[in-house]
């Protein structure tokens, strides 16, 4: 007996479909949920921002944009903290470091690191070479 070919046609689609319906649900991908624990590209965070040199140095600024991270600061301490309000787009943020020493300071070295609430801090050191004034630019990304 041969049996009766549209019938196991019908059994063997039946089978596909029990087995390939729950299979695709599992692999196909859905909508993409943001974690609400990340800042939202374009909003304003809270971000420490820290200054550390070995020398003291006469005038620093960071600007970011238009902005001065380090406006109002006292650079009596080795190690200066602010904090202030940031957006981090996606694809990071520019920071420009200058500082200027009084003149006969050696080559000296000004780390700048930045901790956005939520995220890691990332830091950056700058050194002089021959001259007492530096003027940086670093960029901050976090992916």
């Amino acid at each position: 007996m041969r049996g009766f070919p549209p019938l196991h046609l019908i059994l063997l689609s039946l089978i596909f479909a029990v087995i390939g319906i729950p299979l695709y649900r599992l692999t196909s991908t859905g909508p993409v949920r943001q974690e609400e624990s990340e800042p939202v590209a374009g909003a304003k965070t809270a971000a420490y921002i820290r200054l550390k040199y070995a020398h003291r140095p006469t005038e620093v600024s960071a600007r970011l944009g238009t902005d001065d991270l380090l406006k109002g600061i006292s650079l009596d301490e080795t190690s200066i903290e602010s904090e202030v309000q940031i957006a981090i787009p996606p694809d990071g943020f520019e920071i420009i470091l200058s500082a200027k020493w009084p003149e006969g300071t050696p080559d000296t070295a000004l780390t700048l690191e930045v901790e956005p609430a939520g995220l890691d801090s990332k830091k950056e050191t700058r050194w002089t070479s021959g001259s007492p004034e530096l003027n940086e630019v670093i960029v901050f990304d976090w992916p």
